[in-house]
């Protein structure tokens, strides 16, 4: 049975999101693109938010601003439009639905405003959405949430069967009262400590009880829960900006299992780990005839771990080899080429972590599935590496990996979509590319909110919904307009063109794409 994976997203009242509710549906590979300062970046920074805070060793503490990812002074510089001290309302809501498996021999059945519980002799292992949503608030100064709801559902049915929900309203005492629709005996209240952060600690809250209750809470409630925080907190993210590679490494003391949030332990963990057998899928390959083939028949490869940095290197149109040279035992060089990584230039040092990344943070067979976010993935590289990071992600999504990436690349973009017009029509690959695949228009209006547009790869290569025209039409635009340019110039010795208004017609902005 495939592991938990995070399946949406969603938030309002959160920086640029405003309070209608946006959510994002994350998908194996799950592509941002938008202008400057929209809101991509908010994104990815809920998830960390709540990463960072499940990772504080104090329990009490159900929001934590002071972390490595997000840093803010107050929840209110976090809120959008900064509601006033101890206002009721207008903070944010965080919300996070994930798919897991679960173990249980009793299910539920909704009988009208109550669920009905259906008893079953035997355990049995079944799949079930999960969703929890979090208002987080301000009050004298002290971050707390004072809502948390738990819906669920179970997976494979005609009509989704609905789980009992459960709702966690604080009385602002120390105290929250619980809500339900299950006919069980719930406890009408429970102290904040049952609280570890925001995640309800369902187990100290019932006591071990081997009764029906407890099973029920056991398999519906804490099973998920448990699944969530492994999700979050081994998610891997790589941020904007990258460390300048040294000269001369030390070796890591401890063990690495991240590449740091600017690459900097993406040496280091490839020094400690590199003869380390990981499994890879080779990329997709675009024939000079014929149809795609994702590489499913070929099957997963083990390899060292520095073999397969080469590997992908090779394939993204990095020529030459990294390789490891000891120094006493303590230092070590990480060389490309004859050239230390410092000095080759800083597309690869921005590159290097992408890849390392991508090869260790799971999914490749391993049965994990955490998920893997990545910005502006595209600075400071070749046109084609851009392409073809286009076909590592679709590698890595197929593997099992679960990879959310910001570019502002449309060379990447343009490679997904070549890649499902090259595959067989009605073909497996052309349907998983369609499913896997999603394409998120990021945007802002005149006020400063923003909004989702989510797109697919349709089968000729089209992108279905909303996609913006200074995106992708920006390189044809620029060549029609140096052709008109040209042409002017031959003909009357005056250059001239098309002006760039035209180009960027703010009637023709958000067009659907059919």
């Amino acid at each position: 049975m495939r592991p938990a994976r995070i399946t949406k997203i969603g938030m309002r009242n959160y920086k640029s999101f405003g309070p209608t509710y946006q959510e994002l549906d994350l998908r194996p590979l799950t592509v941002l693109i938008g202008r400057n300062s929209s809101g991509k970046s908010t994104l990815m920074q809920a998830l960390l938010l709540l990463k960072q805070t499940l990772q504080h060793p104090r329990q009490e503490v159900q929001l934590y601003l002071e972390g490595p990812y997000v840093e803010s002074l107050t929840l209110r510089e976090l809120a959008h439009g900064w509601p006033e001290k101890n206002a009721a309302e207008g903070w944010p809501v965080i919300t996070v639905e994930w798919d897991v498996p679960v173990q249980t021999r009793y299910t539920f059945e909704k009988k009208k405003d109550r669920v009905q519980i259906l008893h079953r002799t035997k355990p049995a292992n079944t799949r079930q959405q999960s969703r929890i949503e979090v208002c987080f608030t301000e009050h004298n100064q002290r971050i707390f949430a004072s809502s948390i709801r738990l819906d669920a559902w179970l997976n494979g049915s005609s009509k989704r069967t609905n789980l009992p929900y459960l709702q966690f309203m604080t009385k602002g005492d120390g105290w929250y009262k619980i809500e339900s629709d299950a006919s069980l005996d719930w406890p009408k209240q429970v102290e904040s400590q049952s609280l570890s952060h925001f995640i309800p600690k369902f187990l100290s809250m019932f006591g071990r009880s081997q009764n029906r209750e407890f099973e029920i809470i056991v398999a519906h409630y804490e099973q998920p829960m448990r699944a969530l925080v492994g999700l979050l907190q081994n998610l891997h993210y790589l941020g904007a900006t990258r460390k300048i590679p040294q000269n001369i490494y030390t070796a890591a003391s401890s063990p690495l299992d991240d590449v740091g949030i600017s690459g900097e332990y993406a040496a280091q963990l490839l020094h400690q780990r590199h003869t380390e057998q990981i499994l890879t899928l080779p990329f997709v390959q675009l024939p000079e005839e014929g149809a795609i083939r994702l590489p499913r028949a070929l099957g997963l490869h083990e390899q060292p771990l520095l073999e397969a940095v080469n590997q992908v290197m090779t394939e993204l149109g990095v020529r030459a080899r990294f390789s490891l040279h000891e120094i006493q035992d303590v230092h070590f060089r990480l060389l490309c080429g004859q050239a230390s990584v410092q000095h080759v230039g800083r597309g690869i040092g921005y590159l290097l972590p992408v890849v390392v990344a991508g090869l260790i943070g799971g999914g490749q067979g391993t049965g994990r599935t955490p998920p893997l976010l990545l910005e502006e993935v595209d600075m400071h590289t070749h046109p084609k590496v851009q392409s073809r990071l286009a076909h590592f992600f679709v590698s890595l999504a197929f593997a099992g990996r679960q990879v959310m990436v910001e570019t502002h690349s449309d060379h990447m973009v343009r490679r997904l979509r070549r890649l499902i017009a090259r595959a067989a029509p009605g073909s497996e690959d052309e349907q998983w590319l369609m499913k896997n695949v999603n394409l998120v228009l990021v945007e802002q209006d005149e006020r400063g909110v923003t909004s989702l547009k989510q797109s697919s790869l349709q089968p000729e290569g089209d992108i279905r919904e909303y996609w913006p025209s200074d995106f992708l039409d920006e390189a044809p635009d620029e060549e029609r307009a140096i052709y008109f340019a040209a042409a002017q110039k031959a003909e009357t010795g005056t250059p001239a063109g098309p002006p760039l208004d035209v180009v960027h017609d703010p009637a023709d902005e958000d067009e659907t794409i059919e």
